[in-house]
């Protein structure tokens, strides 16, 4: 079995803030601020993923953080147990 990885120290760890959206605006949706310190990406260089869960505030996403390549970013979506919806061959256009 493999190692359990270690914790993320105080100083490798995420840094979040939610804005809440005013009264009457609730349409225009949360604004999620991630902050991350350059020990807290050079920690994720051992496979380790930096993972918020926003259930708990009412905002039902998860946010998985993974250092590498693209092969890298399924293997850690794919240890979460969701569905993943890959969106990156497709490009957004503005009109």
């Amino acid at each position: 079995m493999k190692d359990q990885l270690k914790e993320f120290t105080p100083e490798e760890r995420l840094t979040i803030a939610i804005g809440m959206p005013k009264a009457g605006h609730e349409g225009d949706g949360h604004v999620i601020v991630l902050g991350m310190s350059e020990a807290g990406f050079a920690a994720m260089a051992d496979g380790r993923t930096h993972t918020v869960v926003l259930h708990s505030v009412g905002i039902p996403v998860s946010i998985v953080i993974s250092r590498g390549t693209s092969a890298d970013l399924k293997g850690a979506l794919e240890k979460t147990d969701l569905p993943i919806l890959d969106e990156r061959s497709k490009r957004a256009t503005r009109q």
